[in-house]
């Protein structure tokens, strides 16, 4: 049930973010391919709070479908306040799960069938300030190869004008082997 809920209401609010949205982000390159039998994690930096939700809105309405339902990772400080149901309902779980690692709950949630999407940053950066973390290699290493892919994001923000403008660039969808965190991300800054 709660996939049923996470889906209709992560589909529902990125049409919604992008009708009102739409103007202020532009992708540059192509969108990847969703296949609806694979289980995706989404790899990226982190600059703004709304990261996840822009790039997941960026996607055209088919590729949200067949991805969706995505947990996206979420500081404790912003999980635990006053939008905690609304979270809750567009996929976000909180980096500290009461008497849980929070790299073996990732990983039962993608073996579960749901996507993820993880900052290796663990907070929100610039590229020359960037020190990821190794979780996500450890969330990979516990995962099944051959049924998960990864997409690798980018995201810049920039202020041209009065409004903020983000750019995303996407990787094709792929297999990840053992590369350190730090190798993952000079290729998703390179992106």
């Amino acid at each position: 049930m709660n996939k049923v809920i996470i889906s209709f209401t992560q589909i529902l609010f990125t049409r919604l973010f992008r009708l009102s949205h739409a103007y202020t982000w532009q992708v540059n390159g192509g969108i990847p391919t969703i296949d609806p039998q694979k289980t995706y994690v989404f790899i990226s930096n982190h600059q703004s709070r709304i990261d996840p939700f822009v790039i997941f809105a960026c996607m055209d309405l088919h590729s949200n479908i067949k991805a969706a339902p995505v947990k996206f990772m979420t500081a404790k400080s912003i999980y635990y306040g006053f939008f905690r149901p609304l979270l809750f309902c567009l996929g976000c779980f909180p980096t500290y799960v009461r008497n849980q690692n929070i790299i073996d709950y990732s990983a039962q949630l993608v073996k579960n069938g749901y996507g993820l999407f993880i900052f290796p940053e663990g907070r929100r950066t610039l590229k020359e300030h960037s020190s990821p973390k190794d979780g996500i290699l450890r969330i990979i290493d516990q995962l099944d190869r051959k049924d998960v892919e990864y997409v690798l994001a980018y995201i810049d923000w920039t202020k041209p004008s009065w409004r903020r403008h983000a750019t995303i660039k996407f990787g094709s969808a792929r297999s990840i082997d053992h590369e350190s965190a730090s190798l993952l991300m000079k290729q998703i800054y390179s992106l």
